[in-house]
């Protein structure tokens, strides 16, 4: 080991001896042909890959003339340079030495200057990922995450930028999917870079314009079913897909307003009947871009009532507290009504006793509603209310007839000769049953204060009632055809055959002399009751004898019972004067 240029002027004791290094005895051992290397003494202060790049040791780079070891000229160190883990390509190439390894600090970091001048290892620290020099201009987006790591080999910045390239541009292999985990799909896949990407310096794109990565649509994207500051109208779905805002559980990337086989299950509310038929809009109405809104009208919870779309035709009548809420495990509108169609009930599910306290029975169950109810301008059914008579309570525990149907019989069966009840019935149900009105399986004419007796039980009813002509209609909502009857004496009916003989006796009535109503004819007619009782020589007669037709007011004749004489010249006059 000749000691020439810088190791010519130490003393022994600074390479000899004690902890500076080998003593002279250990070197005369070694064989004359070993070569003492720099680092049998000296430490290497670069790092490994440098170190493995340079096995000729460090007068590869590095003379002896000059103390510090750091003068080295570039056009030595360049080709040691590319021999390490970080070669000098593309803009680093032209680059000197000093930009990277300044004593004034990193070109990214603080400068250095005078006593405060950074160490070779500051200066030399073996750098080899491009964030150690560079600002990283998508901050941490794609550290971590789903970004792989290494792609082809190629690790940090060159996964996707090509090193050689003097701006950094990204290589044309660039894969979205493998670099991000977000695969560029549909109208994805045609967007700008700047429309996810805020814009960096040059062709440098920032970080996403939105926060989040990965597949959530919400990261990038406001819901569109969001109304009123809600929130989503999906977060009370019951569907796992709508409650974790998984768009793709409805809509596809290559059109949004496109939703194809869309399950209205999934939401909680199947459309059954005539939902099924109904376009979207009608209940969910036009949104934003075409966009559906909620179609619920008021917060709610998940389950749907009918009442949160629809107004109730009936008032709330069959809400009160008196009526089922449930029937047969149906709540609601349901407990009578299926989704098929409103104005249709199910077979068998409305009881109209149940809901209203009145049983249909007979003629009244084979009445459409509407003939009680009425319909409204729509064409509806109008229940709750009685289109004959409006202040009617449809609930009230007892319905009379009269409720709805005038009395064909006026106030006759309304009179103190009327019983009130019969058998345990009241009103129009003393007399007619529901199965016809016109059959009165209870009717007795005593009902009416005049038994029917004799001749009269054997009459038909239109003898004495009468009945509606021909083509007349008969009072309103009514079965009965026959008119009321004259009345209950004699002569409302009939026509006097006496011509008014027996008016000024004190008891004119026909019943005084006509007791049996089988015949009107007296064969027992009790003469003594007169003023000329008959003896044995009138008895014998026939009463045409004496009692002769006799012309009348008008030119009819009558019989004529009184006045006559009961003197025997009133009948036979007088002997002188020759009457018989």
């Amino acid at each position: 080991f000749e000691l020439l240029d810088v190791h010519a002027g130490l003393a022994c004791s600074a390479c000899h001896g004690g902890d500076l290094g080998p003593s002279v005895a250990e070197l005369a051992l070694q064989a004359p042909e070993d070569v003492r290397a720099c680092i049998a003494c000296h430490d290497s202060p670069h790092a490994q890959p440098f170190a493995e790049a340079t096995p000729e040791g460090c007068v590869a780079c590095h003379d002896t003339q000059q103390p510090g070891f750091d003068h080295v000229p570039e056009q030595v160190v360049r080709p040691v340079h590319d021999r390490t883990d970080f070669a000098l390509a593309g803009p680093h190439k032209e680059l000197a030495c000093d930009q990277c390894h300044s004593r004034e600090g990193l070109p990214n970091g603080p400068a250095m200057s005078g006593a405060l001048a950074l160490s070779f290892e500051q200066r030399h620290p073996g750098r080899s990922t491009c964030v150690e020099c560079h600002a990283d201009p998508h901050g941490d987006a794609f550290q971590g995450g789903t970004l792989a790591q290494v792609i082809e080999g190629r690790t940090g910045c060159v996964r996707c930028h090509d090193g050689n390239a003097l701006k950094w541009a990204p290589v044309e292999s660039f894969d979205h999917v493998l670099a991000t985990g977000f695969d560029l799909v549909g109208v994805h896949d045609g967007a700008d870079c700047t429309a996810c990407h805020k814009q960096g310096d040059g062709r440098r794109l920032g970080a996403l314009i939105h926060p989040g990565m990965g597949e959530s649509c919400s990261s990038c994207h406001s819901d569109p079913h969001s109304v009123d500051g809600r929130g989503s109208v999906a977060l009370a779905l019951r569907d796992k897909a709508f409650r974790e805002q998984d768009c793709h559980a409805c809509h596809n990337q290559v059109d949004f307003k496109e939703v194809l086989d869309f399950d209205h299950d999934r939401c909680g509310w199947p459309l059954i009947g005539i939902h099924e038929r109904t376009e979207c809009i009608d209940c969910h109405g036009p949104g934003e871009d075409v966009r559906l809104a909620a179609a619920r009208k008021r917060n709610v919870g998940v389950k749907v009532h009918c009442a949160e779309c629809h107004e109730d035709p009936h008032g709330k009548s069959f809400d009160q507290v008196a009526m089922p809420q449930v029937v047969e495990d149906r709540e609601g509108c349901e407990r009578c009504h299926g989704q098929e169609s409103f104005r249709e009930l199910p077979g068998g599910r409305f009881d109209h006793g149940l809901w209203t306290a009145f049983d249909l029975r007979g003629a009244h169950r084979q009445v459409r509603c509407s003939e009680c109810h009425g319909v409204d301008e729509k064409g509806a059914l109008k229940l709750g209310e009685f289109e004959s008579l409006a202040n009617v309570d449809p609930k009230a525990a007892s319905m009379a007839c009269e409720a709805c149907h005038e009395s064909p019989h006026g106030q006759c069966f309304q009179t103190a000769a009327t019983p009130l009840e019969i058998a345990g019935k009241l009103g129009c149900a003393r007399c007619h049953g529901e199965q016809s009105f016109r059959d009165t399986p209870r009717f007795k004419h005593e009902f009416t204060g005049y038994s029917l007796e004799g001749t009269h039980a054997e009459l038909g009813c239109v003898l004495c009632h009468g009945a509606l002509a021909p083509g007349a209609t008969p009072a309103p909502r009514s079965l009965a055809r026959l008119l009321p009857a004259a009345g209950t004496a004699c002569a409302d009916c009939h026509s006097d055959p006496h011509g008014g003989q027996f008016r000024s006796r004190p008891d004119p009535s026909c019943s005084s002399c006509h007791s049996d109503q089988t015949s009107f004819l007296l064969p027992a007619f009790d003469h003594t009751k007169t003023r000329f009782p008959l003896d044995e020589v009138h008895e014998p007669l026939a009463c045409s004898t004496c009692h002769q037709s006799a012309a009348r007011l008008g030119g009819l004749e009558a019989v004529r019972y009184r006045p006559l004489g009961i003197e025997c010249v009133d009948c036979h006059g007088s002997v002188l004067g020759g009457s018989k």
